[in-house]
């Protein structure tokens, strides 16, 4: 278990409900204290801003949970179209969201990958997090002290791990939460990085993809089918960014991009590759030659696991040879490196 980097927004009024029903791409119907929901929030022009958590606290009050490095961006995106509205936009300062890792479900989903070119990986990863459990009970009585809403599910699609959203009653007792949890972390540091990586890994496996606002690139919600599955209804009323979705589900479009986690093999240096100042890479198959971008990335031995966009006939590709810029102290020398495309399993 372990603390998750995350800010959260808290949205009240006798309007908020149809204010976020407007907003979010989510039934807030499907919300409930029990229940809580993926959503995505769109630009006027349907391009992604943020994937999200939202919960109902009690009656007209929910909470947001976004990453802690949106910055500002989602709640000031929410309140540009807080207009003539009965609700009211503050952060939650006095939450925490933690996260548990089931190592069991995860061994057992990481096994299903063993296929091929990333069997290496694979078992590569297994071995580095297989004593993941200790500190656990601590953590545990720990945050029991504390009043936490139901848990529900971190990563889309998947129960590989649990959220718990813990509301404190001052800031202060949140400060004393977390000075006794960085107490535990201390004593089992080994065990927190390992934790750290791991869940940087299936964020990525899984798509769970949070939006980098310092990002220059634009995606739209069919580049990653598993947003759509999760955070999109398609029964609800308008909200903002909805021409171009249901624009592409009505005529069953594809984007011209899709968004998919790749592995790649840096075999024994101990620097991790660059981009260009765009974050580009090319990408190189027998026969064709395709740009691609990186929107994220987590180091695990000789691995390194990305989130990429490339084009989408590129993602049915299951292996490709990757040229790319690798830093060699000052200067940049091209490098190839295989990448492996992870089909979603």
């Amino acid at each position: 278990m372990f603390l998750k980097h995350s800010r959260f927004i808290l949205v009240k009024g006798l309007d908020a409900y149809g204010f976020l029903q407007g907003q979010l791409t989510q039934d807030m119907k499907e919300v409930s204290v029990e229940t809580s929901k993926w959503s995505l929030i769109l630009t006027p022009v349907g391009k992604i801003v943020q994937l999200l958590k939202v919960r109902l606290l009690s009656d007209n009050h929910y909470l947001i949970e976004v990453p802690e490095f949106d910055n500002e961006v989602t709640y000031n995106r929410l309140k540009r179209f807080l207009i003539r509205t009965n609700a009211q936009l503050n952060f939650h300062e006095s939450a925490l969201a933690v996260s548990s890792i089931d190592t069991a479900k995860t061994d057992e989903y990481l096994s299903s990958f063993q296929n091929g070119a990333i069997s290496d990986f694979i078992l590569d990863l297994r071995s580095e997090f297989d004593c993941l459990n200790s500190s656990e009970s601590n953590l545990n009585m720990l945050f029991e002290k504390y009043k936490s809403a139901v848990s529900d599910n971190t990563f889309l699609e998947s129960e590989l791990a649990k959220d718990r959203l813990l509301i404190f009653e001052s800031d202060k007792q949140k400060e004393q939460a977390i000075t006794e949890f960085f107490k535990i972390k201390s004593d089992n540091l080994k065990t927190f990085k390992r934790l750290e990586i791991l869940y940087s890994v299936l964020s990525i496996l899984t798509s769970t993809f949070y939006f980098d606002p310092n990002l220059d690139v634009n995606v739209i919600p069919a580049e990653i089918p598993k947003l759509v599955n999760s955070s999109i209804s398609f029964e609800k009323g308008c909200y903002v960014g909805q021409e171009l979705v249901e624009r592409i589900d009505a005529r069953r479009a594809t984007a011209p991009h899709s968004i998919v986690p790749v592995i790649f093999d840096l075999g024994g240096t101990s620097d991790d590759f660059v981009t260009n100042s765009a974050g580009e890479l090319t990408l190189i198959t027998e026969n064709s030659k395709f740009s691609g971008t990186v929107l994220s990335n987590v180091r695990v031995g000789r691995w390194l696991v990305s989130t990429l966009r490339i084009p989408k006939k590129m993602a049915n590709q299951s292996t490709a040879e990757i040229t790319v810029l690798h830093s060699d102290k000052d200067t940049y020398r091209q490098r190839a490196v295989s990448g492996f495309v992870i089909t979603s399993n």
